[in-house]
């Protein structure tokens, strides 16, 4: 059972990583340990690639039991999609 992830964003419109770690803790500690970032709840554009890496990475570095999808692809050109999945086999 995956569960997606609200991304909260500060109000300069950059993530706000250290409410996303706190909403990751919250969730874990309920026993969630499917996460889908940049996913379903309508965030998935204003986010970059860098960013949903980040998400996915913090998921893996915070905890080990956890599994992680990565969503919200709207990208315009797949050159960018081919990076997200060269930093995705990189970073996580």
């Amino acid at each position: 059972l995956y569960t997606a992830l609200v991304s909260p964003f500060l109000k300069d419109g950059s993530l706000d990583r250290q409410g996303f770690v706190c909403l990751v803790r919250r969730l874990y500690r309920q026993g969630l340990r499917g996460f889908l970032v940049g996913g379903t709840t309508g965030e998935g554009p204003n986010l970059s690639i860098e960013e949903k890496i980040w998400m996915a990475k913090t998921l893996h570095q915070q905890f080990e039991d956890v599994s992680v999808m990565i969503g919200g692809i709207h990208l315009k050109r797949s050159c960018s999609l081919m990076r997200l999945r060269v930093l995705t086999l990189i970073y996580v």
